[in-house]
């Protein structure tokens, strides 16, 4: 990239700021922050869509996210998915009998173009059908925006890692199997890989993220996959004291076909 515009980002760029002196800022810059992938947050602020990045919220083995701060000095969430990602493979399988990627490529880095613009589309159903996730906000390449989820002002906490009351951790399961439930039926989605690690506890109550391999409904492995998610869950919470009975998800499973279909 041009040198005006490396400089550019490194005023907005808490880890370019800190690349000559931190060895986990070097670390984060050569496994996330390629060139096409600088270019590609620099084409977002200049759109006005961020207006800098700075520190990292978590690491995931698709990419990582990092607190974003947006003109009017708002806070998003900003997920950059590596271009160098070992697990794009797996990916694929989330993507090539969706219909609607049925015209990527099968090489990786559009592969993980698809898989953010996935995410992305499947953030948007959610939304629409007003289930729990991050606001959708933008996409571009393997970079996607998102809003930012908190608990008293820092970063939400894992389901796995929140210090919840017997209610609370009840109220959370509830949530999560209302989730498994209305995004079937109103969002026509399955998560795919529901579990403690991305259900975030929020100041608004349980948000759900990775969206990314979420599938249609009318996916042939769809009912596997809820299954999947809904005993996910179950387990979860059983082991936290939690009954886990409920009425419209066991008949959900009850109704669902998966004995000609294969995990």
């Amino acid at each position: 990239m041009e040198e005006e515009e490396y400089r550019f980002l490194e005023q907005r760029l808490e880890v370019l700021k800190n690349r000559d002196k931190d060895s986990s800022g070097r670390k984060t810059l050569d496994e996330v922050f390629d060139e096409n992938t600088l270019i590609t947050i620099y084409k977002l602020m200049t759109r006005g869509v961020l207006e800098r990045l700075d520190f990292p919220i978590s690491t995931g083995k698709e990419g990582n996210v990092f607190l974003g701060m947006t003109g009017d000095n708002e806070r998003v969430a900003v997920k950059i998915y590596r271009t160098s990602n070992a697990t794009y493979r797996t990916l694929a399988r989330y993507i090539e009998d969706d219909p609607r990627f049925r015209k990527v490529k099968r090489n990786r880095r559009a592969l993980i173009k698809e898989w953010a613009r996935k995410e992305f589309q499947n953030l948007h159903r959610y939304a629409k059908a007003d289930l729990p996730v991050p606001e959708p906000v933008a996409v571009l390449n393997n970079v996607l925006v998102m809003g930012y989820v908190s608990l008293d002002g820092a970063p939400a906490p894992q389901l796995r890692n929140a210090e919840l009351a017997p209610k609370e951790m009840r109220s959370a399961f509830e949530s999560a199997a209302d989730f498994i439930v209305r995004g079937y039926g109103e969002a026509k989605l399955v998560h795919g890989d529901l579990s403690e690690f991305n259900i975030l506890i929020s100041d608004s109550g349980p948000v759900v993220i990775d969206v990314g391999q979420a599938v249609l409904a009318n996916y042939a492995m769809a009912p596997v996959y809820l299954k999947r998610d809904a005993e996910n869950i179950r387990r979860y919470f059983r082991k936290n004291g939690v009954d886990t009975t409920h009425s419209e998800l066991d008949k959900l499973i009850s109704e669902l076909r998966t004995e000609h279909l294969y995990i």
